[in-house]
């Protein structure tokens, strides 16, 4: 079978982008070397995602959100970012944006599981089939989360799993090379300090989605350049500024240097001070 579109990587961002384009009746196949089943059934892996209400909007546009149940979507109604012992926070709250939440979290199984159910419902998609180190036990575990927070939150105890993730970052210098186009953390992996890898990577797929089916719409080759490098500049001008402000946040609340320290508790009272500052932040979760 010959097919318009190849998507490499059954991932939530992967899915995403074919449910996005189910309504295209083109021809799309996802492969990944996971066994299909395997994808179908993912195992509970410890995260959550944090999504915004444009992430939420776009999941609604394609059918997804219906589908998880209300008792596993958490509201997020307040988020406070702290500096080391300090009990002073910068706050966000859900009444800054005029909504009844700043976002919503996620169970990332989930996620995968009902993006895979909603594959099934389309019939013009079709899919095609490391050790991690733990170096604590669970009291070294706790002592390190204690003394992380230095007893803010007093004595802490697990509770539950623990996973393990490489915190690896990605921009890629091009985003499309000859009828190929890169999306999600292929295209901009970004450490999740700010928990918008997954946000980012949806905006990503909503503006590839669009160009694929105006190029349609206006009988335009899809994978032609003048399509892609359309996709590359959007994602470019959306990408950039939230990349750099997450590596810029990850670099200032790693350095424990004293001008580091001083700048950390300036900028948590200036972006509760300054509206317009807080505001720019707030727009995010919009």
């Amino acid at each position: 079978m010959i097919y318009d579109i190849a998507i490499i990587g059954s991932g939530p961002n992967g899915d995403a982008l074919a449910c996005a384009l189910a309504d295209s009746n083109l021809k799309i196949a996802i492969i990944d070397k996971q066994p299909l089943k395997k994808l179908e059934n993912p195992i509970i892996d410890g995260r959550d995602i944090a999504l915004t209400h444009r992430s939420i909007n776009m999941l609604k546009e394609i059918g997804f959100w219906n589908l998880i149940p209300n008792n596993l979507i958490s509201k997020i109604n307040k988020a406070k970012i702290f500096d080391g012992d300090s009990t002073y926070s910068l706050n966000f709250e859900n009444i800054n944006i005029k909504k009844d939440n700043l976002g919503c979290l996620i169970p990332n199984f989930l996620i995968k599981k009902n993006l895979k159910k909603l594959l099934k419902k389309a019939k013009n998609i079709f899919s095609i089939e490391s050790e991690i180190i733990d170096f604590y036990n669970e009291g070294d575990f706790n002592s390190e989360v204690e003394k992380n927070f230095n007893l803010f939150f007093g004595k802490m105890h697990l509770i539950g799993k623990r996973y393990s993730y490489p915190m690896i970052t990605v921009y890629s210098k091009k985003f499309i090379s000859n009828r190929f186009a890169l999306i999600g953390d292929a295209a901009v992996g970004m450490h999740p300090v700010t928990a918008h890898g997954f946000n980012l990577g949806l905006q990503g797929i909503k503006i590839l989605t669009k160009e694929i089916k105006s190029a349609v719409k206006n009988n335009i080759d899809i994978g032609s350049n003048f399509v892609l490098n359309k996709f590359q500049y959007k994602l470019h001008l959306a990408a950039i500024p939230l990349y750099l402000a997450t590596n810029s946040i990850v670099r200032l609340y790693t350095n424990t240097s004293k001008p580091s320290k001083m700048a950390r508790k300036f900028a948590l009272r200036a972006v509760n001070a300054i509206k317009p500052l807080k505001k720019a932040f707030m727009n995010v979760l919009e």
